[in-house]
């Protein structure tokens, strides 16, 4: 990860790591969609997984500064504007200072379901990575 968690997204996941119930995981994925009209689906599919999914692997940690410098492999990094898991602009600066491989695009009007938010943008943003390299 480019950015460190929010502390609001932290909060808004203790009960729903704690206790994952259908209630308690609908209501972090309405949050994190930011209760958007078009994400009923959306919302749906993510809390059958919390419920009913515990990971075995880690979860998604924060890059250290020296990992970031010497990451050498042309990542596009697609930031939900309105995020609320992360502080947007911060992650797009952290990857701009540490790593020139990097290329951050804030995706404007979006939350955390960005590709359902902003297809047309996503679309291009793809498009635009494969044809450059």
């Amino acid at each position: 990860m480019f950015a460190p968690f929010s502390p609001r997204w932290l909060l808004a996941c203790g009960r729903p790591y704690l206790a994952p119930t259908q209630a308690n995981c609908a209501r972090l994925m309405r949050w994190l969609g930011q209760r958007r009209p078009g994400h009923d689906e959306d919302v749906e599919l993510a809390t059958c997984g919390m419920a009913g999914f515990r990971l075995r692997a880690p979860e998604a940690s924060l890059l250290s500064d020296r990992a970031l410098a010497g990451l050498r492999v042309p990542t596009q990094q697609l930031i939900a504007a309105d995020s609320v898991v992360h502080r947007p602009i911060r992650a797009a600066r952290r990857a701009a200072r540490l790593t020139p491989d990097v290329c951050s695009y804030l995706v404007p009007d979006a939350s955390h379901f960005l590709v359902h938010d902003r297809p047309d943008m996503i679309t291009d943003a793809l498009a635009h990575t494969l044809v450059d390299r």
